[in-house]
C-alpha cells in the first residue's frame, strides 16, 4: 500500500520519548521492528518470486526495481524529516491525553485493540477509493499503477506526496479515535508486510491461493486491481483482509481459467509505463502529457 515503507521516528523531540508510560514506542524501537518486518518479507518475496515465478520477468526489470526502492527511500526521507509526528506519536499523545472516541467509550482492552485495527483498515480501504475517484490524489497514485509488471518491489512505488498525505490522514483517523499505540503497531507491521506479499510476482499453489484468497488480498487479486480497463483498478482495494471489500461490493476475483494472466497492468492506455528513472518517477503527477493520458477509474 501507499505508506508501506518504514520511517524511523524522531527520538530526540517526540511525544514518545517524553511519555513515562511504557508504550510499545518506548519499549522498543518501532520503526526498528517496522524495518526488519519489512525487509524480512521484502527479501522472502523476492526470493520466493525465484522459486514460484507467476508471470515472465521482463528484461532490464532490475532498472525498475532499483527506481521502486528509491521512490520508497524518498518517501520514508520526507515523513522523517518533514513530519513532526508521525502515526504512532499520534497514537500515544492520544492515549495520554485521553483524546478519541475510544477514549469516551471505554470498550475492554483487547476489543479496543481489535477495533482499532480495523478502523485502521477501514481508513486505508476509503483512502485507496478515494485515490481513485479523486483527479488530484489520482495523479498521484497513478505513478504507482504506471507499471507493466508487479513484483514485490512495487509495494514501495509509492509517490512521497502521497506517502504523506497518507500518513497525515492515518494521524487524523488515530487522534481522533484514540487508536492504541499496540494497534498502531501490529497495523503497520501487517500493512508493510502484506503490501510486499500482495505485489509479489508469486505463483501460489492453487489450493493455497484459495484458502489464503478467502481471508486475505493475494498477489493475484490485487493483481486484478492494477489491471487496465472496467476489469481492474475500480476493485479489490483492500491491502489485508477482505472485509471491506466484501462489505462495500468492491471484491472481484480473477477469472478460473488463466487467472488473467494476459491482462494488461498499467495506470491507462496509452500512459507511460514502468519508467525506470527516479526522476521521471517524481515528476510523473506534474507532467502534462501524463495529465492527458491518464483518467480516473469508476
Amino acid at each position: 500500500m501507499v505508506d508501506s515503507l518504514p520511517v524511523a521516528t524522531r527520538q530526540g523531540d517526540s511525544w514518545i520519548s517524553r511519555s513515562t508510560v511504557l508504550y510499545p514506542a518506548r519499549m522498543m524501537n518501532e520503526a526498528t521492528w517496522r524495518l526488519a518486518v519489512f525487509a524480512t518479507a521484502l527479501l522472502a518475496c523476492m526470493v520466493a518470486e525465484r522459486l514460484w515465478c507467476r508471470d515472465p520477468v521482463p528484461k532490464r526489470r532490475g532498472a525498475v526495481i532499483g527506481a521502486n526502492l528509491a521512490m520508497g527511500f524518498v518517501s520514508a526521507l520526507l515523513l522523517r524529516f518533514g513530519l513532526p509526528w508521525l502515526a504512532m506519536d499520534a497514537a500515544v499523545w492520544a492515549r495520554e491525553s485521553a483524546t478519541g472516541l475510544l477514549h469516551l467509550l471505554s470498550p475492554p482492552a483487547p476489543l479496543e485493540f481489535l477495533i482499532g485495527l480495523l478502523l485502521l483498515e477501514l481508513a486505508v480501504y476509503l483512502q485507496h477509493r478515494a485515490s481513485h475517484r479523486v483527479p488530484l490524489l489520482w495523479r498521484l497514485h497513478a505513478v504507482h499503477h504506471s507499471e507493466a509488471h508487479l513484483d514485490a518491489s512495487s509495494s514501495l512505488r509509492f509517490h512521497p506526496l502521497e506517502a504523506l498525505l497518507s500518513m497525515l490522514w492515518k494521524m487524523g483517523v488515530v487522534v481522533a479515535f484514540g487508536i492504541d499505540p499496540w494497534a498502531v503497531l501490529v497495523f503497520e507491521i501487517t500493512l508493510n508486510a502484506m503490501a510486499a506479499f500482495n505485489h509479489a510476482n508469486l505463483r501460489l499453489a492453487p489450493r493455497l491461493n484459495r484458502l489464503l484468497g478467502s481471508i486475505v488480498v493475494t498477489p493475484d487479486l490485487h493483481r486484478l486491481h492494477h489491471v487496465i480497463g472496467p476489469a481492474g483498478t475500480a476493485v479489490n482495494y483492500g491491502f489485508n483482509l477482505l472485509l471491506w471489500d466484501r462489505l462495500f461490493g468492491s471484491l472481484q476475483r480473477p477469472p478460473t481459467t488463466a487467472r488473467g494472466a494476459a491482462a494488461a497492468l498499467g495506470a491507462a492506455p496509452g500512459a507511460p509505463l514502468s519508467a525506470a528513472g527516479l526522476g521521471r518517477l517524481l515528476w510523473m503527477p506534474f507532467s502534462i502529457k501524463n495529465m492527458l493520458n491518464q483518467r480516473i477509474e469508476q
